[in-house]
């Protein structure tokens, strides 16, 4: 009785695998998720412009820029037309004092294309945010690593970008 066992021809033990097409897709797209994550991150604005910004926001909320305009007009009087002179602290308007929690690290009077201004600049050496206020045809007298904002008419927020 030499029988053998009949054979299923159509069965098999096939060990099923992912086929490494699926596995390539699944690490490809955790690294995409990975990245787009990363440069979210890398992208968020710093302290320094979320600060800067936040105070210019405050300042549009609760300045008048007329009153702070006829201010500077005033102020610039007092200073020769030749040279930029710094404002000692005790001139300074307290609503400027305390736009940002500090004293302004500068406050001058300055000159572009003609038309005296006041400078207010906060912020240190690597990052920088100011407002630059004078008459009402003055020209935003930023360079071109600054992002100028117009509050109104001769009145500009500042902040360097590089």
């Amino acid at each position: 009785m030499n029988e053998v066992p009949s054979t299923n021809s159509g069965a098999s033990k096939v060990k099923r695998r992912i086929p490494s097409v699926w596995i390539i897709l699944l690490l490809a797209a955790a690294t995409i998720a990975c990245i787009s994550r990363f440069e979210l991150w890398t992208a968020s604005p710093p302290d320094d412009v979320i600060q800067a910004d936040k105070g210019f926001r405050k300042a549009k909320q609760t300045i008048n820029p007329e009153q702070l305009r006829a201010w500077a007009l005033e102020e610039i009087q007092k200073y020769s037309a030749t040279n930029a002179a710094s404002i000692p602290n005790s001139e300074i308007p307290s609503y400027i004092k305390e736009l940002f929690g500090t004293l302004p690290v500068e406050a001058s009077v300055g000159e572009y294309q003609g038309q005296k201004y006041i400078w207010f600049g906060w912020g240190g050496p690597f990052y920088d945010w100011n407002i630059a206020i004078g008459s009402t045809n003055l020209a935003p007298p930023f360079n071109s690593e600054e992002t100028t904002t117009r509050w109104v008419s001769g009145i500009y927020f500042g902040r360097y970008d590089k």
